[in-house]
């Protein structure tokens, strides 16, 4: 299994989530969080960050286009935020098995 990249860096209150380029942030905040993401969002890309009753999640679009993120399952939403940047950065391919129905009439 190749090694995922971790572009934000971030650890969940001191463990690393994975082997990271930058300096980790330790138990950051979610304003430390966002500035990190959107330093590292390239041009004409959206992540959300989707929230309701009952769950959260991350979702990336290109210019209005939904583009599947990996599987989110037992992630945590700084995981889910890292696995965006790393599809729209070209580290990690997105999931297409994940696309909605109407993601797929669209392309």
């Amino acid at each position: 299994m190749a090694k995922r990249k971790t572009i934000l860096g971030i650890t969940k209150c001191g463990q690393p989530t994975s082997c990271a380029p930058y300096a980790p942030l330790g138990c950051s905040t979610l304003q430390e969080i966002a500035e990190k993401v959107c330093k590292n969002v390239p041009h004409d890309y959206i992540i959300s960050l989707c929230m309701e009753n009952g769950c959260a999640r991350v979702e990336l679009d290109k210019l209005g286009r939904h583009i599947p993120l990996p599987d989110s399952a037992d992630k945590t939403l700084v995981e889910q935020l890292n696995d965006a940047l790393c599809v729209a950065n070209g580290s990690i391919e997105s999931n297409p098995s994940r696309q909605t129905s109407a993601a797929r009439k669209d392309g």
